[in-house]
């Protein structure tokens, strides 16, 4: 199966300088870099936006539903 980039969830290794891409988010604030094991990578910005709008939504439904 291909897959775009742009379909993935980008992240971006400081210590080893290169991109690591994810195709489903179970834990987005626990990611490693597929190349050197480092913890601390930071998320694409409009990654983070979706996740972001994402969790708005489902606190607004769980609202609704009280």
């Amino acid at each position: 199966m291909n897959v775009n980039k742009e379909e993935l969830h980008g992240y971006y290794c400081e210590e080893c300088e290169d991109w690591t891409y994810i195709e489903n988010l179970e834990y987005p604030s626990n990611v490693h870099c597929a190349h050197c094991g480092f913890q601390s990578v930071a998320i694409n910005s409009n990654d983070f936006k979706k996740i972001m709008w994402a969790e708005a939504q489902e606190k607004a439904l769980k609202g609704a539903a009280e």
